[in-house]
Order: structure tokens, then sequence, then C-alpha cells
């Protein structure tokens, strides 16, 4: 497995997939960011690793069990998801399809027990979505599982081309 200076697994645009990669890593991060990896989200260890840490042992630098548990016991109020928009991903659509599931389905799921097993912890702990705003197309019950969205470029693309000082 190739490793970048900090010792994080390194999946190159455009090469094999690295041995040793768990199995819930799906693809190449798009953006090319070494040590990202989408995941599947709807693979059980990886919501073990997320939201439940059943399977996680003790460490001695840690005194928690999942993702989730770190956010709380380390006082954030609240879990901000990004790149919420994977569902729509070519490689989770073709995952999804083995078992006949449905990947927009499956993330409101998973978000939803994000939610759940957070709101034991801590009743007001909340879940802001960035971007993905698509995934109200058909899953009306996001709005049941999610307190905010953000969304990038809402108001301008962002382009480089753009004069910022032009006040049209």
């Amino acid at each position: 497995m190739v490793l970048d200076r900090k010792r994080r697994p390194v999946w190159e645009l455009g090469r094999p997939r690295p041995a040793g990669l768990p199995e819930w890593t799906l693809i190449q991060n798009p953006d090319g960011w070494a040590g990202d990896f989408p995941a599947a989200y709807r693979n059980p260890h990886w919501q073990d690793i997320m939201i439940y840490g059943a399977s996680a042992s003790a460490h001695p630098d840690r005194d928690y069990f999942s993702a989730v548990d770190e956010l709380i016991r380390d006082g954030f109020d609240c879990i901000y998801m990004d790149w919420m928009e994977f569902f729509e991903d070519e490689a989770v659509i073709a995952e999804a399809s083995k078992d006949r599931s449905g990947p927009a389905e499956e993330m409101v799921k998973f978000i939803g027990r994000i939610r759940q097993y957070a709101k034991e912890r801590d009743p007001d702990f909340l879940i802001i979505q960035q971007n993905g705003s698509s995934l109200l197309s058909g899953q009306p019950q996001l709005l049941q599982v999610i307190d905010a969205i953000a969304h990038e470029g809402v108001w301008h693309e962002n382009l480089s081309d753009m004069d910022w000082n032009d006040p049209d």
C-alpha cells in the first residue's frame, strides 16, 4: 500500500486500488485528495465505525468507540455531513444495485441512524447536511432526520473569470 507523508493510504487517480483498503472504500476520491476515500455508507462495518462502535475495542489513546461518540465526548453538538450528493455517484448506485436497494433511500436511513444514536446521547445534537439537496426529491423523509442544509454555490458559481469589482 502506498502511504502519504502522514502515513495515510494514497489511491492516486488512474491507478489500481491499493491492497489492504477496507471493503467499504468504494472508489478513488474524484477530487484526488490523498487519504480521502468515499465510503459505502450502507456497509455495516462503516456504520459501526461511524455510529455504533460495537466492534471497536478499547484503545489507550481514546475513550470513545465510534465517530459520533467522539464528537459528543469532545463537546460538539452537531455533525456537519459533507458531500451528501454522493448517493448520485455511479459507484454508489452500482453498489446499491447488488441488493436492489436505492442509494437515496439508504442515505436517508444512514443519516437517520446517526440522528437516533446521537439524540439518545445528547437530545440537542443537530444534523447538518452539506449539499445534496437533490436528496429531497423522492425522499421527503429526509426532513425528519436533518436539522439544516447548507449548500455551496447558491448565489454564484465562483468562476475564476469573474470580475469581483464589477457591481453587476
